[in-house]
C-alpha cells in the first residue's frame, strides 16, 4: 500500500456550520502529511471539490459515486474526516479514521469498528496530526 491519506473535509453549504472542522484545520494538517511524503487524496462532495487546492495529489470530491469511493477508501491508509457518511463508509471497508464530532455525540454516531480515533472540540490540527500518526503507525 502507498503512502496515502484522504480527506474528506466535508464543507457542504447546507450541513450546519457547527457540524464543520474549519477548512484551514484540513489544509494545515494535510499540509502536514503532503510534507511527510503522504499522497493526500480529496474526497467528498461537489462543495468539497478543490478545498486542498494544491495540495491534494487526487481530488475525486464531487466526481466519485459510492463504489468509486468506497474503492479508494478501501486502499488508503486513513481517512480524517468530519462526522459524515463518508466516515461510515471507511469503516465498512476496514479504513482506519480520526473522526472529528464538532457537536454530535460519537457515542451515537461513531463509524463501528475499534480502529477509529475520535475527537470532540475543542479540537486543534496539533490534536489531529497526532491522533492520525498513531493510526498511521498502527498500519504499519
Amino acid at each position: 500500500m502507498s503512502k496515502l491519506t484522504t480527506h474528506n473535509c466535508h464543507h457542504d453549504r447546507r450541513l450546519r456550520t457547527s457540524k464543520k472542522w474549519p477548512l484551514k484545520h484540513f489544509q494545515e494538517t494535510a499540509q502536514h502529511f503532503k510534507d511527510q511524503n503522504y499522497k493526500i487524496i480529496n474526497v467528498g462532495g461537489p462543495d468539497e471539490k478543490g478545498a486542498l487546492n494544491s495540495i491534494a495529489e487526487k481530488d475525486i470530491a464531487g466526481s466519485a459515486n459510492w463504489v468509486e469511493t468506497a474503492n479508494i477508501l478501501a486502499n488508503v491508509q486513513l481517512l480524517i474526516t468530519n462526522d459524515t457518511g463518508i466516515m461510515h463508509l471507511a469503516a465498512a471497508v476496514g479504513t482506519p479514521t480520526v473522526s472529528l464530532f464538532m457537536k454530535e455525540s460519537p457515542s451515537e454516531y461513531a463509524p463501528l469498528g475499534s480502529n477509529h480515533i475520535l475527537l470532540t472540540p475543542p479540537i486543534t490540527p496539533d490534536q489531529v496530526i497526532s491522533a492520525a500518526t498513531t493510526q498511521l503507525e498502527n498500519r504499519l
